[in-house]
């Protein structure tokens, strides 16, 4: 899983174009992950957002409109409170790159860089 995590890392940072800004899901399904469900994106101020799965692990991925969006600071600070809370979705970690947000079930440390 670990190897996973720094090829999404590396992949986001350097083998896309570097000086853009913002990242769109369709980069994040290069790494792997597919597509399941929709989600309500709209309730969290996104421009999209899916719930699937990335080496067999669920994950919910926004994509924000660009980086800074305060919308993902309102988020984060939602689904953090939901976090420390009652989560019935048993989600154990929120990750931020540029302007995309993903909720997954397990730790992403390595790529949780903000």
């Amino acid at each position: 899983m670990k190897k996973l995590l720094v090829i999404i890392f590396v992949y986001l940072t350097f083998h896309t174009n570097t000086f853009a800004d913002t990242y769109e899901i369709e980069d994040v399904e290069k790494l792997g992950f597919k597509k399941e469900s929709q989600q309500f994106f709209q309730i969290v101020g996104a421009i999209d957002g899916w719930g699937g799965k990335l080496e067999n692990e669920s994950v919910e991925v926004y994509e924000y409109q660009k980086l800074g969006d305060p919308n993902i600071d309102t988020t984060k600070t939602m689904f953090n409170n939901i976090l420390k809370g009652e989560n019935s979705s048993n989600w154990k970690e929120l990750c931020i790159k540029n302007n995309i947000l993903f909720l997954t079930h397990i730790f992403f440390h390595i790529f949780c860089l903000e």
